[in-house]
């Protein structure tokens, strides 16, 4: 949220399609969370048309960020959620009504990167006990 009204005074002095974008970006995935955390688990045609339209709202903005970017040759904006697993998700809940929230979980982004660590710095031969257990 901080981001977005940051996003939102700076669009006021700064018409450009980028700040455009990225505020769009903001506001379409707090929109999608809020829809995603308030939604039960079986979702509503409405509830999916929200859900929905807010997340292809997001993927839309970031696209357009990432094609300035290039025209630019500017890596301002870091596409995190990736993009192309939002997009099976947000395909998923549509064709499914069934909340993304009981399957999936962005608290674990970088638990990968985490492990990792682990694994390079614990005795090769307690490996399996040390990061399985």
């Amino acid at each position: 949220m901080f981001l977005e009204r940051c996003l939102e005074i700076l669009k006021r002095g700064d018409e450009t399609r980028e700040v455009f974008a990225a505020h769009a970006a903001c506001v379409a995935i707090c929109c999608w969370f809020d829809h995603v955390e308030r939604a039960p688990r079986y979702l509503s045609d409405e509830q999916v048309t929200g859900i929905t339209k807010a997340g292809t709202t997001f993927l839309r903005a970031i696209e357009l960020l990432a094609r300035i970017g290039v025209a630019e040759q500017k890596a301002r904006w870091k596409l995190l959620p990736k993009a192309h697993a939002m997009a099976h998700i947000i395909e998923d809940q549509h064709e499914e009504k069934y909340n993304s929230r009981f399957y999936h979980c962005y608290a674990d982004e970088d638990a990968i990167g985490q492990w990792k660590k682990l694994v390079i710095r614990v005795n090769k031969s307690l490996l399996e006990f040390r990061c399985l257990s």
